[in-house]
C-alpha cells in the first residue's frame, strides 16, 4: 500500500506543470504556487530524489478561518486524550493548503487525538462557487479515523467504499491526505502545518 501512495505521489508531482517564467506577473505567480505544493509534496520520500530540496517561497497567503465553511462548535486547539506516542504527537495542530496569490482554498483541524483515533475537520473557503452548497460541505466536514501502524485511515465506507487515508511527514511540517473510492482514485493533496505556514 505504501509503494502505490509514493507512486502515486510522484506521478502527481510528474503532473503538476513546470511553466516557464516570463516578465508577466501572473506566470509567475504559477510558478510559486507550483513551488509551494512541490515543496509540501517533497516532505514524503519517494523512490526518486526530491525535486524541492528547500523551501524558496518564504511568503505564503495569511489563512483566515473566518473566512471557511466550518462545522458547528470546530475545536481550533486539538484536544489530545491520554499519553501519546511521539509519532501520532506530529498530527496535532492545524494543517494549511499552502497558498500564495490567494487565500488558502482548504485547511484541515485536527479536533481531538488520542493513540488510537483522530478527528479531523476539513474546511473548505467560502466562495461563489460553493455559495449553493455550503450546508452540505459544513454537515460533511467532519471525519473520524483509526491509526493502523503506519497513518491514520477511515473506510471502506458506502457504496463506493469511499477510504481517506492520512500521512504526516518525518518533520511534521506536512501533512498528505488520500482520498480514494473503488471508482477513482483522487490526487493527493498536501497540507503545510500552521507552525510551519
Amino acid at each position: 500500500m505504501r509503494n502505490i501512495v509514493l507512486i502515486s505521489i510522484f506521478t502527481f508531482l510528474m503532473l503538476v506543470p513546470a511553466r516557464a517564467e516570463d516578465d508577466n506577473s501572473e506566470s509567475r505567480s504559477h510558478v510559486n504556487e507550483d513551488e509551494a505544493l512541490k515543496w509540501c509534496f517533497s516532505r514524503f520520500p519517494s523512490a526518486e530524489p526530491a525535486e524541492v530540496s528547500s523551501r524558496s517561497i518564504s511568503e505564503l497567503a495569511p489563512f483566515k478561518l473566518e473566512d471557511t465553511i466550518a462545522p458547528p462548535g470546530l475545536i481550533t486547539k486539538t484536544e489530545t486524550v491520554g499519553r501519546l506516542p511521539g509519532y501520532i504527537r506530529k498530527y496535532k495542530g492545524v494543517w494549511i493548503w499552502p497558498a500564495i496569490t490567494e487565500p488558502p482554498a482548504f485547511a484541515i483541524f485536527v479536533e481531538r487525538l488520542t493513540a488510537e483515533e483522530m478527528t479531523i475537520a476539513f474546511v473548505s473557503r467560502a466562495t461563489e462557487e460553493n455559495k449553493d452548497y455550503r450546508d452540505g460541505l459544513r454537515k460533511n466536514s467532519r471525519q473520524k479515523l483509526t491509526w493502523n501502524g503506519t497513518a491514520f485511515s477511515a473506510g471502506p465506507d458506502g457504496e463506493l467504499e469511499s477510504t481517506t487515508t492520512i500521512y504526516i511527514s518525518a518533520f511534521s511540517d506536512a501533512l498528505l491526505l488520500i482520498r480514494a473510492n473503488k471508482r477513482e482514485g483522487g490526487p493527493p493533496m498536501c497540507f503545510i502545518s500552521s507552525k510551519h505556514y
